[in-house]
């Protein structure tokens, strides 16, 4: 599974906070993957919480 955040993005910094082993900020504040290939197994739960929690659908995934 791969992650994605599109410019969709408004900080709002609930990804990182909470999922920091999937997700970090960039300079400007705004969210952007911490691992730019396929994401350990580990990862996929907090992975689709993100996606499904975002409040703007910022993040998507490559998800089958």
């Amino acid at each position: 599974m791969k992650v994605f955040v599109s410019e969709k993005c408004i900080a709002c910094h609930r990804c990182y906070l909470y999922y920091p082993e999937v997700f970090e900020k960039d300079d400007g504040g705004y969210a952007k993957p911490r691992i730019t290939d396929d994401i350990d197994r580990t990862y996929e739960d907090m992975a689709v919480d993100a996606i499904e929690t975002c409040p703007v659908g910022a993040i998507s995934c490559n998800c089958e």
